[in-house]
């Protein structure tokens, strides 16, 4: 996350989940564009050579919109109807706000006769949050939308370079007999995190400082086991991590919904797997490691 990249150079260890934003574009030919959000049930439209105005409704396909059909080389549009699809539900915390930018930028990038490859994709996916939007945070979320899978990230000054890891099967599978996802039927905004992270190392906190470079050591360790013998470095579970402050009524939700679901099946893990290893079950829980869907 922006200035510590920059300034110390930053590392993320990525991967994708079975979740996918989904953009279906409709050409039409009077000069109109029509954007529907099934997610938030939400329509815009506007003229094809009208100005883009950011009111707070579906600005982030807006934005991308501009930003593509601004891009040296593009194809004038005639207008297209844009319909948008996610599995996973705004504000889920899952990156799913930057898989919608990146299809986006996508669909409309190819109608526009430009022939984008993912860096370019994700870049322009950052810059349109940061840039046009203002919208604070870092730079994974996009990048790993659009290269989708496993990735060992380097982020150094202005340059990102994405390292795809072979990751081997039986380890995935391990990955996601060993990781749960769960719907707490609640939404969260990270604003105020990533407001607080960015001032606790800008004010040059111990804290704060130790724990990002812990994360981005251990993002190298970690890229290192997976890329060669497949066996996760345990070390960042003991590890520092850079305080981030999660709103308590959240967490006691969450806790609520674990424990009160019964359709969740979360409330003995343990029994639950024993169950599996008796019936000779080799159970793989969806969603570790497979890319984000771009431009469908």
């Amino acid at each position: 996350m922006p200035p510590f990249p920059r300034i110390e150079g930053g590392a993320v260890l990525s991967a994708t989940i079975s979740s996918f934003a989904y953009s279906t574009l409709r050409p039409r030919n009077d000069n109109l564009v029509t954007v529907k959000s099934l997610d938030f049930g939400l329509s815009v439209n506007f003229g094809i050579d009208d100005p883009i105005v950011f009111d707070g409704e579906l600005d982030l396909p807006k934005a991308a919109i501009s930003r593509v059909m601004s891009h040296p080389g593009a194809r004038r549009s005639s207008g297209f109807d844009l319909f948008l699809h996610t599995n996973a539900p705004p504000g889920s915390g899952l990156g799913s706000s930057s898989a919608v930018v990146v299809c986006v930028v996508g669909v409309v990038a190819e109608h526009c006769g430009l022939d984008l490859t993912s860096y370019e994709i994700a870049e322009m996916a950052c810059l349109l949050e940061r840039e046009d939007l203002g919208i604070s945070g870092g730079l994974q979320d996009q990048y790993a939308a659009a290269f989708g899978g496993f990735n060992f990230m380097e982020f150094t000054g202005d340059e990102v370079l994405v390292n795809p890891l072979r990751v081997h099967e039986s380890t995935v599978r391990e990955l996601e007999h060993n990781m749960l996802l769960a719907y707490t039927g609640r939404t969260r905004f990270s604003d105020h995190i990533i407001e607080d992270q960015v001032a606790r190392f800008e004010a040059g906190e111990p804290e704060t400082l130790t724990g990002l470079r812990a994360q981005r050591d251990l993002a190298v360790v970690g890229a290192d086991q997976l890329a060669h013998d497949g066996k996760p470095d345990t070390r960042a579970a003991r590890g520092p991590r850079a305080r981030a402050v999660a709103a308590p009524e959240a967490v006691e939700h969450a806790r609520e919904v674990l424990r009160a679901d019964p359709d969740a099946r979360v409330a003995d893990l343990d029994h639950r797997r024993a169950g599996l290893a008796a019936h000779g079950e080799d159970h793989a829980a969806p969603g570790i490691g497979v890319a984000q869907g771009v431009g469908e």
